[in-house]
């Protein structure tokens, strides 16, 4: 999600698939960035993914929010709140050490994925609650973080 065009920019195989499941199942889904919110709103254009993201806090937004950025908690809970859901009932999927501090200074359950921009041993030392591998995984964790139950096909952070 860089300035560059969108389409130059493939999404991570299944991440879409699972986008519009979670939407159908009538998951609220939002995206929280460091980025500035053009090439965000051009991206969810480009991928069609208006109906599936129900709110988004990109930089400048936060910015004129008076929020501080990650690692605080403050867009996350701006998020939590424009939602009207709550931080205990709330799964953070981020790919940073910034991601998962965030969550976890916020009272979110954070699940770290390993092909972005974090290495596993800085998600896990952040505190991630499950570890993903694999992005096949992802539906099956969040089920599993969703009755609080141990994923089976993820790495669990503990131990």
């Amino acid at each position: 999600m860089q300035q560059e065009a969108p389409q130059h920019l493939p999404p991570i195989p299944g991440i879409l698939e699972t986008i519009r499941q979670l939407a159908a199942c009538g998951m609220v889904q939002s995206i929280i960035t460091s980025r500035p919110r053009p090439p965000l709103r051009a991206m969810l254009d480009y991928l069609q993914l208006h109906g599936a993201i129900h709110a988004y806090n990109s930089r400048d937004c936060a910015a004129a929010q008076n929020l501080r950025d990650k690692p605080a908690p403050d867009k996350l809970l701006f998020v939590i709140q424009e939602l009207n859901v709550k931080a205990t009932t709330s799964l953070m999927i981020g790919d940073t050490a910034m991601d998962i501090r965030m969550a976890k200074q916020a009272g979110v359950a954070a699940i770290a994925v390993t092909w972005g921009m974090g290495t596993e041993a800085d998600l896990r030392a952040a505190g991630a609650d499950w570890l993903v591998t694999e992005p096949t995984q992802l539906r099956a964790v969040i089920a599993a973080a969703i009755a609080k139950s141990e994923p089976q096909n993820a790495i669990p952070t503990e131990g």
